[in-house]
């Protein structure tokens, strides 16, 4: 379920018990509504705070690569004026543009490392001018396009992307790792720090700190 907590710690109340199956990414809009993209369910979710069902993107249990379904979809923006960005991550390897009706407009992206391309777009966000960021995990880099899917300028070697944020003055916050091979020696290593910083909109990193690696069970 979502659960609602007040800046102390309380909770509030929790909503949505059975209606997700595998929740991986939670936003708001500027009106205030709460996107949900299931990754499980391959679709994404528009609710009301209270927990009321106002859009389905995607088909419900049906991974696919057209108009209408997503496979493995991490995470989703929405502009001032209703557009919905997703990065349709796991599977697909692109970013898909909606209308604030929900009506596609067009898919951008595939797999590779090439300009453009995704390893694995995790997380996306829009700045006050519109301009996308896309955390691409697995190639250690933010990639930076227009509305139209033109790359304007891609982050690398600084930080493995897990997850963006972006206030209202448009400081750009990334949790990650730093850089390292994501598949080695037919393994999946695990990371090696825990980092955060944050960036400018022309890619200059302002400020950087570390956390310990937690440990499971401990």
């Amino acid at each position: 379920p979502v659960q609602v907590y007040t800046v102390q710690g309380d909770l509030v109340k929790h909503w949505g018990q059975g209606a997700f199956r595998g929740p991986h990414s939670l936003r708001f809009d500027p009106e205030g509504n709460v996107w949900i993209t299931d990754f499980l369910d391959h679709v994404v979710k528009k609710l009301t705070p209270e927990g009321k069902l106002l859009l389905t993107l995607g088909t419900p249990g049906k991974p696919g690569k057209d108009e209408t379904h997503f496979n493995g979809p991490t995470d989703a923006s929405v502009t001032p004026s209703g557009d919905v960005f997703v990065s349709d991550g796991y599977g697909n390897r692109r970013v898909v543009h909606f209308n604030a009706q929900g009506k596609f407009v067009k898919a951008w992206g595939g797999y590779g490392g090439g300009p453009g391309q995704f390893c694995l777009p995790h997380q996306i966000v829009v700045d006050s001018r519109g301009i996308l960021y896309v955390a691409d995990r697995n190639s250690g880099r933010v990639q930076v396009f227009d509305q139209q899917g033109k790359l304007l300028d891609q982050w690398a070697h600084l930080v493995m992307p897990w997850g963006l944020s972006i206030t209202a003055r448009d400081e750009i916050w990334v949790c990650g790792s730093s850089p390292q091979a994501w598949y080695q020696n037919g393994n999946y290593p695990p990371p090696k720090d825990q980092v955060f910083m944050r960036f400018s909109t022309d890619g200059k990193a302002r400020q950087l700190w570390t956390v310990p690696v937690g440990q499971d069970g401990r």
